[in-house]
C-alpha cells in the first residue's frame, strides 16, 4: 500500500505545542500549504511524516509501496494523483535513506 504522508488528520484532542520559526521558514511553509490546498498545519504535518517515517518500515514494504506507485502512475494520474505520488516518492527515498543507514550501522558493528 502507497503511504499517504499524511496519515493522520489532526483532532482538536491532539497534543498541541507552540513553536517558534524564523518568518522566512514560516512564509515558504505558508506558500507550500496555499500551493498544495492544505492548512499549514497539515504542510507541517506532512514534512515531519517524511523527516519521520515509522521505525517498523522494511525494505520488502517499501519495495511493495513502490510496485503500486508504479501501476498508478501508468493508469494515467490526474493532478492530484501526481502530487500524491510525489508526496509517496519523497517518503520512499526517506524511508530507504534510513534503512540504508541502519545497515551501514550493522555493517560496523
Amino acid at each position: 500500500m502507497v503511504h499517504d504522508v499524511c496519515m493522520a488528520r489532526p483532532k482538536q484532542s491532539d497534543p498541541q505545542f507552540k513553536l517558534r520559526i524564523p518568518e522566512e521558514l514560516k512564509a515558504r511553509i505558508t506558500a507550500a500549504a496555499d500551493a498544495s490546498n492544505r492548512s499549514v498545519s497539515s504542510e507541517i504535518l506532512e514534512a515531519l511524516e517524511i523527516a519521520f517515517p515509522p521505525p517498523d518500515a522494511d525494505v520488502a514494504e517499501v519495495v511493495s509501496d513502490l510496485n503500486e506507485l508504479q501501476f498508478k502512475l501508468r493508469e494515467g494520474p490526474d493532478h492530484d494523483e501526481l502530487e500524491s505520488a510525489a508526496d509517496s516518492i519523497d517518503y520512499i527515498a526517506v524511508t530507504l535513506m534510513k534503512i540504508e543507514e541502519k545497515l551501514r550501522k550493522l555493517d560496523r558493528k
